[in-house]
C-alpha cells in the first residue's frame, strides 16, 4: 500500500490509486479491522497506517470520506504513541488549515480532532509544545484571530 499511495518517496500520492484504495477499504470495510486490530499492530505497522489515514483525510473529492477519515483519525488519538507520530508528522500543519475549509462539516470534524490531539495525552502533548512552542502558537495565534465561523465559534 505504500509503494501504491506514495510510489517508494515522500511524495503527494497518485489521486486515482488514492480513491481506488479507499474504495475497496471501504467495501471491504478494512478499516473497522484496522482500528480494532491496533493495539497488536507493530511499530511500523502503526506508523503506516497514521500514514494512510492522513492521506485518506487528505482527499478531498468526497465531505463523507473526510469525515469518516476524521473519525479514525480520533481513534488513533486513543494512542498515545500514535499521538506522538501524528504531533511530530509535518501533516499535522494541515489540521491547522483544515479547521479553517470553508464547508462547515469537514471544518468542524477537523476541529474536534485538533481538540482532541491536544487534550487526550497531556504527556505527549507536553512534550510536543516544549520541542514546537514557538511554531505552534504562531499558528494557533492566526486561528485565535481567524474570521472563520467554526474557528471563531
Amino acid at each position: 500500500m505504500r509503494q501504491m499511495l506514495s510510489e517508494g518517496v515522500e511524495v503527494e500520492p497518485n489521486a486515482e490509486h488514492v480513491s481506488q484504495l479507499t474504495s475497496e477499504f471501504y467495501k471491504e470495510d478494512v478499516l473497522s479491522l484496522l482500528i480494532h486490530k491496533v493495539p497488536i499492530l507493530g511499530w511500523e505497522a502503526k506508523k503506516d497506517l497514521v500514514h494512510f489515514w492522513c492521506i485518506f483525510l487528505r482527499q478531498m473529492d468526497s465531505k463523507d470520506i473526510v469525515l469518516n477519515c476524521g473519525n479514525m483519525l480520533r481513534e488513533n488519538i486513543k494512542f498515545p504513541s500514535l499521538v506522538k507520530y501524528i504531533l511530530d508528522s509535518s501533516r499535522f500543519e494541515l489540521l491547522f488549515k483544515y479547521v479553517e475549509l470553508p464547508n462547515f462539516d469537514v471544518a468542524s470534524d477537523a476541529f474536534a480532532t485538533f481538540k482532541d490531539l491536544l487534550t487526550k495525552h497531556e504527556t505527549a502533548i507536553s512534550e510536543f509544545l516544549t520541542a514546537h512552542y514557538e511554531e505552534f502558537f504562531e499558528h494557533y495565534e492566526k486561528l485565535l484571530t481567524s474570521e472563520n465561523y467554526v474557528t471563531r465559534r
